[in-house]
């Protein structure tokens, strides 16, 4: 699945982006999670969700392509990120399903 034109981070910056409070940001920070290579900030959106201590604050700063397609709260799917290499063609789509759910937001 090729990334869309936009903001390109590495793992290591995407995963600062998890929502903590920093001193510079002590209400807490930005908050950015990639699916299907692209990233989208939810830090205003998303915060009740994503942010610390919300239910979905795991996938926050993270590529979540693979355990958000599988419903996975599974820390090993949490680290494969972005490998989708043995997903079936339905499991492609779905991950294309939650891409476009990200991108209505």
């Amino acid at each position: 699945m090729p990334s869309a034109p936009g903001p390109k981070f590495s793992l290591s910056e995407l995963r600062i982006r998890d929502g903590r409070a920093t001193e510079a940001e002590p209400e807490g920070g930005e908050i950015y999670l990639a699916v299907g290579g692209i990233v989208f900030d939810v830090t205003v959106q998303g915060r009740q969700f994503y942010g610390v201590g919300a239910p979905y604050h795991l996938f926050a700063g993270r590529a979540a392509s693979r355990s958000l397609t599988l419903g996975s709260l599974e820390e090993n799917d949490l680290e494969l990120g972005d490998d989708i290499e043995d997903f079936t063609e339905e499991q492609i789509r779905n991950l294309r399903d939650q891409v476009d759910f990200y991108t209505e937001k």
